[in-house]
């Protein structure tokens, strides 16, 4: 049996061959997600009158991408008088608001169209339907079942309990499939040009790689080959990739930080133009300012990460770490490095004056927006929401220390065990690792939640030799087995100064397996999680 179909095995997939070659058409008909047929009557009656719409979109990747999507698809109908609205996360929050709401209607807007929020909005929903206007909201947030606003229509999977898990660019993407049943302009087969826009807002949202999101994310790779958007192919370019050489890894690595930059630092708004933009030189210029804002982002946000780390209680069940001088655009990311390194869930927030407020991130098997709605219905928050890995609030400074009592009360509840860090799929010989191998696990992609780069257990290695390399000083080791197979391995998450063993020291290693490209040169490498002595 080959490693991949054992991989598979051991993953618990049963269809090799539907799980390999991911069909586009197998979906869910968009019309099974409740106020589907509600959403699409309304649009279409917009058509007839051309009345203004405006698309009220969110400021991170994948609200970027659900507002792209619905902005140039309702062109592609035939619609005339379509604008975008998205919030500055400094000056408006997450989500409708009351302010953004009241310069829509001042603006002459009949219909707002949400993606990627709206679920939670209330009293914005109220507002507009004193003054008249009509609200569709699509949104894949958790909801609130009896607290649902008033709407001509709100489309979220979280209401029909939907197999696939769908992020905001998802729904919006199920909402164009929906429209193509009753509106002319855009052909059946057309829309798979902007599955580059929702492998982007899949990927970076992190929702689970199954089913329909994998086959959209499967294929919108290959979209993203040949792009139609220009903005997209120069992002590429700068960020050192070529069309070719884009994964998942690198759509949540490299090209997604770049447009989360604008909104973290500066305004969304940036991001958005560089996708619709066909002028050239423009696109030129807003790619550099998305490339100058995600440098300032990263060392913003290392500078951020260090402060955080030092104001961590280890023996906390999860991490509440609090600032004056820590940016709101950046503490998102320091929430999930966090997680990452501790391995619990983390609120990492910021203050002003005496408002604070904070992202959170999470751990499988701690519902994080469950946390946040009890602190919300006790009163220890004045806001927020998100979903079960993420999410946002705000508290008045004074709470903080309440705040933090009452979180790791709740984690205690949860009865969180810290398990190994990381587990392996499968354990498997140094001999098995070569280039064939790799090959043979790109296969398996796209990789991302819920289809995780396999990571493999190899015991009883010998270190042989062992480096600290890079700016950041890096483990940099080489093992071999009994049998003298060689295999070289590189550590981004083990602290080097704290790292145990030494050369001679025999391990048990588990790692992920990929190639490295030097000099012309392709050959395997191995990056590390985890090294325990044998």
């Amino acid at each position: 049996m080959s490693v991949v179909d054992r991989l598979l095995e051991a993953r618990g997939i049963v269809d090799k061959n539907s799980f390999l070659n991911p069909d586009y058409d197998s979906k869910i008909d968009p019309f099974d997600l409740s106020d589907m047929d509600k959403a699409v009557c309304r649009i279409k009656d917009s058509l007839k009158s051309q009345e203004k719409i405006t698309i009220y979109g969110d400021y991170d990747v994948d609200g970027i991408t659900s507002t792209v999507l619905l902005l140039e698809s309702l062109n592609r109908f035939g619609f005339k008088n379509v604008n975008y609205f998205i919030p500055n996360r400094f000056d408006d929050g997450y989500g409708l608001n009351v302010n953004s709401v009241k310069k829509i209607i001042a603006d002459g807007t009949k219909l707002i169209i949400t993606v990627d929020c709206g679920s939670g909005s209330i009293k914005e929903a109220e507002l507009l339907k004193e003054n008249n206007i009509d609200l569709i909201i699509t949104d894949h947030h958790e909801i609130d079942l009896k607290k649902i606003p008033i709407a001509i229509a709100v489309v979220n999977p979280k209401k029909d309990c939907q197999r696939n898990d769908f992020s905001g660019v998802g729904v919006a993407f199920k909402l164009v499939q929906a429209l193509q049943t009753t509106l002319v302009g855009l052909p059946k087969g057309q829309e798979k040009w902007f599955l580059d826009l929702v492998a982007m807002g899949t990927i970076c949202d992190s929702v689970k790689l199954l089913n329909e999101n994998r086959a959209n994310v499967y294929w919108g790779l290959k979209v993203m080959q040949k792009s139609r958007h220009i903005g997209l192919q120069k992002l590429i370019n700068i960020s050192g990739l070529s069309n070719g050489s884009v994964d998942s890894y690198s759509v949540g690595f490299v090209i997604g930080p770049r447009i989360n930059a604008a909104g973290r630092i500066k305004n969304a708004d940036i991001a958005v133009k560089s996708f619709i933009s066909e002028d050239e030189n423009e696109v030129n210029d807003l790619i550099k300012e998305l490339e100058d804002l995600n440098d300032y982002r990263r060392n913003l946000q290392e500078e951020t990460y260090k402060e955080a780390i030092g104001a961590v209680d280890s023996n906390d069940n999860a991490i509440v770490v609090s600032s004056d001088n820590w940016h709101k655009g950046v503490i998102g990311i320091v929430a999930s490095k966090l997680v990452d390194l501790y391995q619990k869930p983390a609120f990492v927030i910021t203050n002003k004056e005496d408002l604070s407020s904070g992202s959170a991130r999470s751990i499988d098997g701690v519902d994080i927006s469950e946390i946040i709605k009890t602190c919300k219905n006790e009163g220890i928050l004045l806001g927020g929401g998100g979903h079960k890995m993420a999410g946002g609030i705000t508290l008045k400074k004074e709470n903080i220390p309440k705040f933090r009592k009452r979180v790791n009360a709740l984690c205690q509840d949860s009865k969180i065990r810290q398990s190994e860090k990381y587990k392996e799929d499968i354990s498997i010989s140094l001999e098995e690792i070569s280039i064939k191998l790799v090959d043979e696990l790109k296969t398996m992609e796209p990789f991302g939640v819920g289809n995780e780069r396999p990571i493999f257990r190899t015991t009883k290695v010998k270190i042989v030799d062992l480096r600290h390399v890079g700016a950041k000083d890096y483990i940099k080791l080489t093992v071999c087995d009994d049998k003298k197979n060689y295999f070289e391995l590189i550590s981004f998450e083990i602290d080097s100064k704290t790292f145990p063993y030494k050369q001679g020291s025999i391990v048990d290693i588990w790692y992920s397996a990929t190639d490295n490209v030097w000099m012309g040169n392709r050959n395997v490498q191995g990056r590390l999680y985890q090294a325990k002595e044998s």
